[in-house]
């Protein structure tokens, strides 16, 4: 009967534990099988958990829309490398930069991508101070 119990605590105990992470904690895990799918070149599972994490954490951090970015320019999803070269624009990133990368160049040679440079002359950056 000790046995019983002890099993019945143990696993409402690590169900507690898992639903009490952080949403940071969260957000990383995402980020961690994305870089697992994206090594393996999974890139639609890879988009995938680029997109939880933003779930997790909104504004994510500027290496993980720049890979998010470019996996979605591979995947031939314009409008998703829109939204993540945007938001690596209002956290700072300067346009001149984005254009050093290969990926980033072949994607605004495109119709899409001369749109969005337009657009992005709009951008503000916000910075959290």
């Amino acid at each position: 009967m000790k046995y019983i119990m002890l099993t019945i605590v143990s696993i409402v105990g690590l169900q507690l534990s898992i639903f009490s992470q952080s949403p940071i904690q969260r957000y990383y895990k995402c980020i961690n099988s994305a870089e697992k799918c994206l090594i393996e070149d999974k890139l639609d599972s890879t988009l995938y958990y680029y997109g939880k994490a933003a779930e997790y954490r909104p504004i994510m951090f500027a290496k993980d829309l720049h890979n998010a970015a470019v996996v979605a320019i591979q995947q031939g999803t314009p409008n998703l490398a829109s939204q993540y070269l945007s938001s690596l624009i209002k956290l700072g990133a300067a346009l001149e930069v984005l254009r050093e990368n290969s990926f980033f160049n072949t994607y605004f040679g495109t119709e899409h991508g001369k749109k969005w440079i337009e657009e992005s002359h709009r951008i503000k950056p916000t910075y959290n101070v």
